[in-house]
């Protein structure tokens, strides 16, 4: 839009339109005035034409917009790489229910797998549990391969586990041996203690049982362990026969890992049929229906010995009278 400019009458001084030919005061005629004359143009009436401000407004909120966006562009990828460290972390993963264990447990993993030396205090009051854990935590860092259900519940939940087939003891450290030795000795106070007591005692055994945990289940028996229809058969002569029971119990037609929970799941009594009446130990038998004449199932055997400890002496398929 144009602006009209405007003039003074050089007879009166009042500002009038430069297009007009009188003055609107004085009615001088303007154009009397020869065409070279100079007439004044008045400075306050005359508005120069200015530019609008809006397009400078819109180019500042754009830009602030943008700046904006940058702003929160750079704060995102900051908060993802965050949390991609911290994801990324060992201990950050969770432990899966069924196969849980407490931080003091998870405390003394740590320590192993930074190569760090353990002690008493990092182990005592652990389960056997945990400290079976922790004693094969040295094995599974170097890739050894668990069976599920049992160990292999548990590693596979650790993000640090990665199996191998050519996993070897030879990986194991002369640290990593050390370290088996105070998880071992930790087991062997606890089970000791645990022994002493019959309730404490048959729910250690159950459990071991449950996780085919061949390591306890030696501690709670003697090495002149009963098995194969009552005779204690030591095939490798070593003078030690939990291996060989072992060994028959994971054959499949004998299937004797099942046999022994289905056993330990209904009853325990004190032996009276079955006692040798020279042997003046307090012995029980399970399952609870065992302790008669003409049971021919897998029978238990537990004994409390002479150092005050209980033991599972015996698993045995009684001989047929026939």
């Amino acid at each position: 839009m144009s602006t009209t400019n405007s003039i003074s009458c050089p007879a009166c001084g009042t500002s009038v339109n430069a297009t007009a030919r009188f003055c609107k005061n004085c009615a001088f005629d303007f154009w009397s005035v020869p065409a070279n004359a100079e007439v004044a143009v008045d400075p306050a009436a005359a508005t120069p034409t200015s530019k609008s401000p809006l397009p400078y407004i819109i180019a500042g909120v754009i830009a602030g917009v943008l700046v904006l966006i940058l702003a929160i562009g750079i704060l995102g990828v900051w908060l993802y790489k965050r949390k991609s460290s911290v994801a990324a972390a060992p201990t950050a993963a969770p432990v899966t229910s069924g196969t849980s264990v407490s931080s003091r447990s998870v405390q003394a993993e740590d320590k192993i797998l930074r190569n760090e030396t353990l002690n008493d205090g990092d182990v005592s009051g652990l389960s056997l549990n945990e400290l079976r854990i922790l004693r094969n935590v040295h094995f599974a860092r170097y890739g050894r391969k668990y069976e599920r259900p049992g160990l292999g519940d548990y590693f596979s939940t650790r993000p640090w586990y990665q199996p191998r087939d050519d996993f070897n003891e030879n990986m194991l450290t002369d640290l990593d041996k050390a370290n088996i030795k105070v998880v071992q000795a930790a087991e062997d106070r606890t089970i000791a203690a645990q022994s002493r007591n019959w309730d404490t005692f048959w729910a250690m055994l159950r459990e071991a049982a449950d996780r085919k945990d061949r390591g306890t289940l030696t501690k709670l028996m003697p090495s002149d362990f009963s098995f194969n229809c009552c005779d204690s058969y030591d095939e490798n002569k070593n003078g030690d026969t939990r291996d060989e029971a072992f060994r028959l119990w994971a054959k499949p037609e004998v299937n004797g890992w099942a046999a022994l929970t289905n056993a330990l799941a209904n009853g325990v009594v004190d032996s009276t049929f079955w006692r040798n009446p020279s042997n003046k130990h307090q012995q029980k038998v399970a399952p609870a229906a065992a302790n008669r004449s003409g049971y021919s199932d897998w029978i238990a055997q537990f004994e409390l010995r002479d150092d005050g400890r209980w033991y599972f002496v015996g698993f045995v398929v009684p001989e047929s009278d026939g």
